[in-house]
């Protein structure tokens, strides 16, 4: 017996020991292996840029998103050659960070690479490639620019059920993603949106409309406008926002993030943790000491203050809650504003 006539179940079991390089080696040994490995090859898709390097100038190839970009040009091509891929991708983690444009579409081949051979398919751009992903579950999509525009489709992933959204995102976008919230189990929006009329859209479209959701993660920079560093009543709308939302899932919540960051500007903090810890306390915690919150067994807060009394008064509401408190980090470049500790 040869290793491509094992049953299908062994090979199941095999295949989810073996790491994405392991599996890619195993995959060019024949073309049977080759088809048994891709649904795991493809299940889970990460090409997300973290940490953003610059490029050297005149040596653009030193920029780690040159390599992203590579990446990602390579697999839309796969799916525009092979589009059953698509429909073996779970998990799926992306950055848009585009170099060009072709029509009403991005297309992801930066300005300094190499043309492609006449005889390979050009890759596909975002939205077209986003479509073919039917069967994702998990989804993050971080946007470090504003230019990005809204694709011309209906919804984006229809099966998600777990969605990170990071960056600089419009509303119209994380609507196409966000369309569905009754099958929501997961979400988290890390430094999406600054502007308390773009939060009152979207969570007047997610309140009371969650009723899975398990898991809820939600970050903000701690600045308030950029310019103004202490108008407070610019986190304060949001911070209440935070508040009524949260509270709209207290039937199904075990897990809640929140997080406001420090933000600097060469070296000048804009609001500090005091400040931080006091806008939370207004707007949020008194949600979460209302009776009723059963289910909520982790607490997570991130550069805010949790004063003895106020922790208590947490512990009365929910009775299996662990709280962490864990330090501010900084951040003062869209690049380094989202984080993968929560998805």
């Amino acid at each position: 017996m040869t290793l491509p006539d094992l049953l299908p179940e062994l090979w199941y079991h095999i295949l989810d020991h073996l790491t994405q390089r392991d599996l890619l080696a195993l995959s060019l040994v024949s073309s049977s292996l080759s088809t048994i490995c891709q649904p795991h090859l493809f299940r889970n898709v990460t090409l997300l840029l973290r940490n953003y390097s610059f490029p050297t100038l005149g040596k653009p190839g030193q920029s780690n998103g040159y390599a992203l970009r590579k990446s990602q040009a390579a697999f839309t091509r796969a799916i525009a050659r092979n589009p059953h891929l698509a429909h073996h991708v779970r998990s799926f983690q992306w950055t848009l960070e585009l170099a060009k444009f072709s029509g009403e579409d991005y297309h992801l081949i930066p300005t300094f690479a190499r043309p492609s051979r006449p005889t390979s398919p050009a890759p596909l751009g975002p939205s077209q490639c986003f479509t073919k992903l039917v069967n994702v579950r998990r989804v993050h999509i971080h946007i470090p620019w504003e230019t990005v525009r809204c694709p011309n489709v209906e919804i984006l992933f229809p099966a998600v059920t777990a969605v990170k959204i990071s960056g600089q995102f419009s509303i119209d976008i994380a609507r196409l993603i966000l369309h569905t919230p009754r099958q929501l189990h997961e979400l988290s929006l890390d430094h999406v949106f600054q502007d308390p009329v773009d939060v009152s859209t979207l969570f007047s479209v997610l309140s009371n409309s969650c009723p899975s959701l398990r898991k809820l993660s939600l970050r903000k920079e701690g600045n308030a406008v950029q310019g103004e560093p202490f108008n407070l009543e610019h986190d304060a709308q949001i911070l209440r926002l935070w508040g009524k939302f949260v509270g709209s899932c207290k039937a199904s919540l075990e897990h809640a993030t929140f997080a406001l960051t420090k933000s600097t500007h060469g070296c000048v903090v804009y609001l500090g943790e005091d400040m931080r810890s006091a806008c939370f306390r207004d707007h949020v915690l008194p949600v979460l000491w209302e009776p009723g919150w059963d289910r909520l067994s982790t607490l997570r807060l991130e550069g805010i203050k949790l004063k003895k009394s106020w922790r208590e008064r947490l512990y009365s509401a929910s009775p299996l809650l662990k709280v962490e408190l864990l330090p501010s980090r900084y951040t003062n470049d869209v690049w380094h504003q989202h984080s993968a500790d929560d998805f």
